[in-house]
């Protein structure tokens, strides 16, 4: 027993937390640094709860009459989209999103806070200034972190939820509760896409089934039947896909014009903090190639490399990180 307490001790990895034992990171890992998240779940697990309920209520209220009235194809197809929207909540929510390791040299040091002469000495000592580097001709400043005592790349950010640096951060979403960034981005962007079809093709379902329960209960056309008072005649059996249809109309409205924003920041390879910080408002950016490219170099390149799991006696060259 005790033997294998030493070998998990002199593992080379090790928990994200404990390899950050003087400024612990917020992140929790699981399943061996396999999975990472960031430490606000509720928004996660309520998500995917309400996902699972609205799938429910849809196949329980409108499923039984796309299969008997209209056609059991219509059924069907709403599966492998809602499989897909699971699959990429999952995926955005626990992927490492470009975690930058701090500096490991400096990991047993942590910061004096009784003795306010060294307190002021370590913070003189740890205010270093930016470095100034161009890419492609455009200048850019790489700012000191100091938490992880490094220098933070073009496009990263220190998260102070996650108490992290992010390559390419973009955001902290607390609803998935995860930053987001350089590699998990493409997940994030795939589910709320994934959100907006499911919500338009239900919606839809919903729709046909109401349009024509009024036309068969009033023996005409739609648009004559709304012009009647249909409130005395309304038919019962299509009141829950009347309430399903409200709660997807304002799903289709507010993840659907979220989603469209994010296309245009893709198509333009800009990130949500770039965005509001105004980066590139007064020079072009360097990082774009073209709405095509940017689009392509986003869905079909391999992910980068996740320095989360790492091994300590020879941990990884923080050159790797993008530059260009």
């Amino acid at each position: 027993m005790s033997t294998e307490q030493d070998n998990n001790n002199n593992s080379p990895y090790q928990p994200l937390p404990e390899l950050y034992s003087s400024r612990p990171s917020s992140s929790e890992t699981h399943c061996d640094n396999s999975l990472v998240s960031g430490p606000d779940r509720g928004g996660f697990y309520f998500l995917f709860a309400s996902i699972i309920i609205l799938s429910i209520v849809f196949f329980s209220i409108t499923g039984p009459y796309l299969w008997i009235k209209l056609n059991p194809v219509l059924c069907v197809i709403p599966i492998y989209p809602i499989f897909q929207l699971l699959a990429t909540l999952f995926l955005a929510g626990y992927s490492d999103p470009g975690i930058i390791p701090r500096d490991y040299k400096k990991r047993d040091n942590p910061k004096p806070t009784n003795n306010e002469q060294e307190r002021g000495t370590y913070q003189s000592q740890n205010q270093k200034p930016a470095k100034y580097v161009k890419i492609k001709s455009i200048p850019f400043y790489l700012k000191y972190c100091k938490t992880c005592e490094i220098y933070r790349p073009p496009r990263a950010s220190h998260c102070p939820v996650c108490n992290n640096c992010v390559e390419k951060f973009d955001h902290h979403c607390s609803v998935i509760g995860n930053c987001i960034g350089k590699r998990n981005y493409r997940f994030f962007i795939s589910f709320i896409g994934w959100a907006t079809f499911c919500s338009l093709y239900c919606g839809g379902c919903c729709l046909a089934q109401i349009i024509t329960e009024i036309q068969a209960n009033y023996n005409t056309s739609f648009f004559q039947a709304t012009g009647k008072s249909i409130e005395a005649h309304y038919p019962e059996n299509i009141i829950g896909s009347s309430l399903l249809l409200f709660i997807l109309c304002w799903l289709i409205i507010s993840v659907g014009s979220f989603f469209g924003y994010h296309c245009s920041l893709v198509m333009k390879d800009q990130t949500t903090h770039e965005q509001m910080k105004k980066v590139y408002n007064d020079r072009r950016n360097p990082f774009s190639r073209g709405c095509l490219l940017n689009s392509l170099s986003l869905f079909c390149s391999f992910p980068s490399t996740s320095f989360v799991k790492y091994d300590l006696q020879n941990p990884p060259d923080t050159r790797d990180i993008e530059m260009s």
